[in-house]
């Protein structure tokens, strides 16, 4: 898959969503290489996808994708973290978004939420 973000090219490798899960559930997704622009000359970072899966009712889990973005020199310099409730039925829905910015000491420099 290739997403175009304007300043950032992003090329994930294949990956499988896995058809199940359960409560303690978690693990790696995907990688990505992110390049300067479409023309893939020039790498700027990786990506590294994984998700984990907690008990929320009886009735329902809250799945939790966690996209960890690295420069070249493999220091972390963002997070973001998307949780959705998944009901028994099937049913998703959005419960919260965050986003965190890191110096490249690995100092947060500011989080965004959305609930």
């Amino acid at each position: 898959m290739v997403i175009d973000e304007g300043d950032a090219f992003v090329v994930f490798a294949d990956h499988t969503i896995p058809p199940t899960v359960k409560a303690g559930d978690s693990g790696p997704l995907t990688s990505a290489t992110i390049y300067s622009d479409s023309t893939r000359a020039t790498k700027v970072g990786t990506l590294t996808e994984s998700y984990s899966v907690a008990t929320d009712t009886g009735n329902s889990l809250l799945l939790t994708l966690l996209d960890k973005v690295f420069d070249n020199s493999n220091a972390r310099i963002a997070e973001d973290e998307t949780t959705f409730r998944i009901d028994t039925s099937g049913n998703i829905s959005f419960v919260s978004s965050k986003s965190t910015v890191f110096h490249i000491n690995g100092q947060s420099l500011g989080t965004l939420v959305f609930q």
